[in-house]
């Protein structure tokens, strides 16, 4: 007979323990009031469960699980007893020591607990079943546990907890996921099957939702996935509750109003609530908006202390064998799980427990598949507060490569199967997907990173290695992100066929005009001549280059041409029955720093009235046609409205919504979400990533809708344009920076040019200069949209800033 210790255990009806606020909620999803939302507990707490701790395992039987007292050794399953092991073979430990929390998380040790499944345990256990997560930690700090399930978010703020002084290593290493998103909306709609999410989304907008967990997981999670699903957060009508208890009250009084809750609470509710239905998984939502990067929603892990997989590696990977039985065990029959968990004592309910399993999500998510799940779900809680992973990303230490197996379990919500090419025994190696974040911004800097160039069925990454990267870009997860105008790839391909498969933002899949008129505009170029135009109207939307039957070498460009305050977009595979490689880089690099008129705004208008990502192209601009004169490559930093201390002020009253000194120090400035349902502009850019020869700076017109001529506001804008150019003088040490203004007025170009005196002089920095640009002749050469210069502008601007730089950059060599 095999027993675990179980603590704080009461028979209780299971919404009995609702009102008490005990089950998942201590399992990874809210905390118990007074706690720590990251459910380490507070040193208080810590301190008198050390001590009640204590006197419970003085008096408290353990009893062991040890298959080796009736085979002799432990076995595979199904195999025949081994010869006695050598005494060269890894020596058994004594025991396991699992700690793990009433709730989900622990459901899927049910059969390995109880006993209840096909042969013996490959190790002896012993297990401590607790009603909270602090007391687990108290328990992992003094090493009287081995192996702790805790939520997701607890196991990065213990990784930083027990991290080394020296930061080289931790004592907490995550060996499996064991729990996926059991986040359900519910509400007075009786479905016959869960409506996606994304359907219901908007629908919200005018509805109550009630919630538990203001401030942790569930908000972030939940917010997260509506911004995603193209609805603001702020604009939702939540009411926050500290206890699902609460909001089980509150829907009863209000049943016109919707709720988030986790399962078994789900259960709780619509058994007690004939008109309280589930609507919507927020499981199935993240798995739906993270198709391509293998992020999953994540409730709970399975952690080791390191020092302890470092002496029993094997014992460990052991253990993940059992775990993966029993989860395969305990997804089989309900009915029967469900008498297994109340016997652990895990959930007191076995009615409740049995209709709330099928949507428990249960999972033993190993090696790579697990570190990219579980990674890009903590960088999502980062965005959200740092504070709930421990203020910072854990490093590739933190995840356990552990021993692959050639068939995944498949969890209740058909998750992605993986595999990795590490050894049983090894971590991981270090990877893009976990540096750690800027404390600063709280942001992530942008990264190149290697991996295999080509897969065995033709498709290549767009990753550096493969490509050439045009302009800033963002490379994770398999996916080049891009948001600046004029930004995208640019390669070599030999073959019969070309497909690229673009990757849309949070704006892509939108069914609103606003927001279908904003959508990356793509264009694709071969040889240097333009092959197609496209929308990114879908999270993923693939494009045939060519596709003939003669083999041929081509140059391929693929470029963003609408701005980066609408959008932006990725671009996740190349396909070519041949082979590809990146262009060579050109002897000379130019960045364009700019306004609408670097944008290209209303430039194809063709005879529309209203702006969007369809009357504007990069393409007939005076910085790429000066950028192909002088045979360069390019970087644009452009965006309407934007200026130095004010952006388009049409009241004369400031605007501080585009201000480019702050917009330069990121990836872009679109109001899209891209990885991680991170704006562009919360991502920081690494200026050592692309290092120009020149730098120009074509702002001030929208200033001076600000500025007008009141003195103050332009010595203002002086002072400002001074920190700006100290800024890009910092991360392009050997540049020449090139000043402009004038296509639509040069009113304060006198100005710049003192603020470039004034710079010199301060500094002592010469390789700087300045140029006007002509004023714009509308009655010769036409206008554009909006009053903007027109083709033949940008033509004769492209013309005399080309003559220019040649002159410019021959004295300077």
């Amino acid at each position: 007979m095999r027993k675990a210790v179980i603590r704080n255990k009461a028979v209780l009806s299971l919404l009995s323990l609702a009102l008490a606020g005990g089950l998942l909620f201590q399992a990874g999803c809210t905390p118990q009031p007074g706690t720590d939302p990251t459910g380490s507990g507070s040193k208080e707490q810590t301190e008198d469960n050390t001590k009640d701790k204590t006197e419970e395992n003085s008096s408290e039987e353990v009893t062991k699980q040890n298959p080796s007292e009736e085979n002799g050794s432990a076995t595979e399953p199904g195999t025949e007893p081994s010869e006695p092991e050598s005494e060269t073979e890894p020596a058994e430990p004594e025991k396991i020591r699992i700690g793990s929390l009433k709730g989900p998380t622990s459901i899927g040790l049910a059969p390995l607990i109880t006993g209840d499944y096909e042969g013996d345990p490959l190790n002896e256990y012993e297990f401590q079943i607790e009603a909270t997560a602090d007391v687990l930690l108290t328990a992992f700090m003094k090493e009287d546990l081995d192996v702790a399930l805790i939520p997701a978010n607890a196991a990065a703020v213990w990784y930083k907890k027990f991290q080394a002084e020296d930061k080289s290593s931790s004592e907490v290493t995550v060996i499996d996921i064991n729990t996926l998103g059991v986040l359900y909306l519910v509400g007075p709609e009786d479905v016959n099957e869960l409506i996606p999410l994304e359907q219901k989304a908007s629908d919200l907008k005018d509805k109550k939702i009630f919630m538990t967990g203001q401030g942790t997981t569930p908000e972030y999670v939940f917010s997260y996935l509506m911004s995603g699903c193209g609805v603001n957060p702020a604009s939702l009508n939540i009411t926050w509750f500290s206890e699902a208890s609460e909001v089980v009250a509150a829907l009863a009084a209000d049943t016109e109003a919707y709720a988030v809750l986790p399962q078994p609470y789900v259960t709780v509710a619509t058994n007690k609530l004939q008109d309280l239905h589930m609507i919507s998984s927020l499981n199935d939502c993240w798995n739906d908006q993270n198709e391509t990067t293998g992020s999953r929603q994540v409730t709970g892990v399975t952690i080791v202390r390191t020092s302890f997989l470092e002496e029993h590696r094997e014992n460990v990977d052991r253990f993940l064998a059992d775990h993966e039985k029993s989860v395969e065990a305990a997804s089989r029959d309900a009915k029967v799980t469900a008498g297994q968990v109340v016997e652990a004592g895990i959930i007191d309910n076995a009615a409740v427990a049995e209709k709330a399993l099928p949507y428990c999500s249960l999972t033993c998510m190993t090696g790579s598949e697990m570190k990219e799940a579980l990674s890009g779900y903590l960088k999502v809680l980062y965005q959200a507060n740092p504070k709930s992973v421990g203020g910072s990303l854990p490093g590739d230490d933190f995840y356990y490569a552990g021993p692959e197996k050639d068939n995944k379990n498949e969890s209740n919500a058909d998750d992605k199967e993986g595999k990795s090419e590490s050894k049983p025994g090894e971590k991981e190696d270090s990877s893009e997907e976990s540096k750690e974040v800027s404390s600063e911004e709280e942001t992530k800097e942008s990264e190149g990173t290697s991996e295999v160039p080509k897969s065995d069925d033709g498709n290549y990454k767009a990753s550096p290695e493969n490509v050439k990267e045009i302009g800033r870009y963002q490379y994770w997860n398999g996916i080049s992100w891009f948001s600046h105008a004029g930004c995208g790839i640019e390669f070599q391909v030999t073959g019969k066929t070309c497909k690229v498969t673009l990757a849309g933002d949070s704006l892509s899949t939108s069914t609103k005009h606003v927001d279908t008129e904003s959508q990356a505009r793509i264009e694709f170029f071969i040889d240097g001549e333009k092959t197609d135009d496209v929308l990114v109207d879908g999270r993923s939307k693939e494009v045939t280059v060519f596709d003939g039957t003669e083999e041929k070498t081509a140059v391929v460009r693929v470029i963003k041409v609408s701005e980066a305050n609408l959008s932006s977009y990725g671009i996740s595979n190349i396909y070519t029955d041949g082979t590809i490689s990146p262009t060579e880089e050109k002897d000379l690099k130019i960045e364009f720093i700019g306004d609408s008129i670097t944008c290209g705004y209303g430039l194809e208008a063709n005879g529309k009235t209203l702006y969007s990502s369809t009357t504007e192209s990069i393409v007939p601009t005076y910085a790429y046609l000066t950028a192909k004169e002088l045979d360069a490559d390019y970087s644009m930093v452009c965006a309407s409205g934007s200026g130095i201390i004010s952006g388009y002020a049409p009241d004369g009253n400031r605007n501080t919504a585009n201000l480019m000194p702050e917009m330069y120090q990121k990836l872009g400035g679109s109001v899209s979400a891209i990885i991680m349902a991170q704006l562009p502009s919360a991502i920081r850019w690494n200026f050592s990533l692309y290092q120009p020869d020149v730098v120009v700076i074509n702002l001030g017109t929208n200033d001076y809708s600000y500025t007008k001529e009141d003195p103050e506001r332009i010595a203002e804008f002086e002072s400002a344009y001074i920190d700006f150019v100290k800024y890009i003088r910092e991360n392009n040490p050997d540049a020449l920076i090139v000043c402009t203004l004038g296509l639509m007025g040069d009113n304060l170009y006198p100005n710049i040019e003192h603020a470039i005196g004034t710079y010199s002089a301060e500094t002592g920095d010469t390789n700087i200069t300045s140029m006007p640009f002509e004023v714009q002749n509308t009655e010769v050469d036409g206008v554009a949209l909006d009053w903007h210069p027109s083709e033949k502008t940008h033509e004769k601007a492209a013309e005399k800033l080309a003559s220019f730089l040649k002159e410019n950059l021959k004295k300077n060599h």
